[in-house]
């Protein structure tokens, strides 16, 4: 394959994934309402994420969440002599979704440090990320995204971690309790 041909598949994974992330009746912010209603939360405690963006982490609104790219492996290669599926290619894609979690933007709990509630919301958010990639495309949602770059659908999640990670500045100090949310997924494409 192409650097030009996994060039395009990785782009066009990334744009399906914001796609769905952004999806305002089935997306994150979708999910994030159900377990707010679900846990009796307020927006307060888990607010909305703000900014979407691809391939690039510039913070302008938090929460936001970044996808990113990482490995694209060709699974099938050209398939043009099948009837089935002519021009069409396969592949795994490896996707990190990263979610930045300031503690300014969350309504803080008096019985707890903001440190406990930021570390409390990122869980909330991995549980949203987890509803949304593993169980809504289980039941038949597709992750298909209008793409610019290319149409790539996402056939299914195969892979999936989250790591939470305390944000510092340039000498290893916490400024203020702040998270990233890093959720690495691989995801089988069809390219067409």
């Amino acid at each position: 394959m192409s650097n030009t041909a996994s060039h395009c598949g990785m782009e066009g994974a990334v744009d399906s994934m914001s796609a769905y992330l952004q999806d305002a009746t089935n997306g994150l912010n979708a999910v994030l309402t159900e377990i707010r209603t679900e846990s009796s939360l307020t927006a307060g405690q888990l607010p909305a994420v703000l900014q979407f963006d691809v391939d690039q982490v510039i913070v302008d609104r938090t929460p936001a969440i970044f996808v990113v790219a990482t490995a694209f492996r060709d699974a099938t290669g050209e398939s043009a002599g099948r009837t089935n599926s002519p021009g069409r290619r396969k592949g795994e894609v490896d996707l990190e979704v990263l979610l930045y979690i300031r503690g300014a933007d969350l309504t803080h709990d008096s019985a707890r440090s903001q440190e406990a509630t930021v570390q409390r919301a990122a869980y909330r958010y991995g549980a949203a990320l987890h509803r949304l990639l593993t169980a809504r495309p289980a039941r038949g949602q597709s992750l298909n995204g209008g793409s610019g770059r290319g149409l790539n659908r996402i056939v299914n999640v195969f892979g999936f971690t989250q790591d939470l990670t305390v944000v510092t500045d340039q000498d290893g100090n916490v400024t203020e309790p702040n998270r990233i949310l890093m959720t690495t997924i691989s995801v089988r494409t069809s390219e067409e």
